[in-house]
């Protein structure tokens, strides 16, 4: 049972927490409660002024009703199950690959480290492409081959990246 003591302990500390809890529920709440409200209204700004009709439930039936939201959902979602289904796939096969001694051959380490030294020479590449653009200048002629960009690009990546040379 609680004694006279513990019970004014009590009642002091939730006079004292119930400014804060004020000052926090204000600083939340307002912002959602705002939100809400302005979901159900068309604004518009007009000289200055914030011209605010109440439309109610209309602002969502035009968004549902609208065939792009539509396609972008569908698009979005497929996307996401997608690639979650492929990340942790593919990341399963690769972790259970790897735990094998066959898996740790040399070969199968540079595949799964030739998208991260290769990206940055990508983006290299892009940004030089478009600066050259800009100058109406042609790429050099060591590169300017198909079949020369991708070792061009990695072995310049690899040399900026000073990776140490495989065994």
């Amino acid at each position: 049972m609680a004694t006279t003591f513990e019970k004014r302990r009590q009642n002091v500390d939730v006079l004292l927490l119930t400014p804060a809890l004020i000052v926090i529920a204000a600083i939340l709440g307002y912002p959602i409660v705002r939100s809400a409200l302005l979901a159900f209204q068309e604004v518009k700004l007009r000289a200055g002024k914030l011209d605010q009709v109440w439309v109610g439930l209309g602002n969502f039936r035009r968004i549902f009703s609208d065939e792009g939201l539509q396609h972008a959902a569908l698009n979005t979602l497929y996307f996401s199950v997608m690639e979650v289904i492929l990340v942790v796939g593919i990341g399963l096969v690769l972790a259970l690959l790897l735990n094998q001694p066959q898996g740790r051959s040399g070969f199968l380490k540079i595949l799964l480290v030739m998208p991260w030294a290769i990206a940055p020479g990508q983006c290299r590449a892009l940004e030089m492409d478009s600066q050259l653009q800009l100058r109406s200048v042609e790429w050099p002629a060591e590169i300017s081959r198909a079949d020369r960009q991708l070792p061009s690009l990695v072995g310049n990546t690899i040399q900026r990246a000073e990776l140490p040379a495989p065994c």
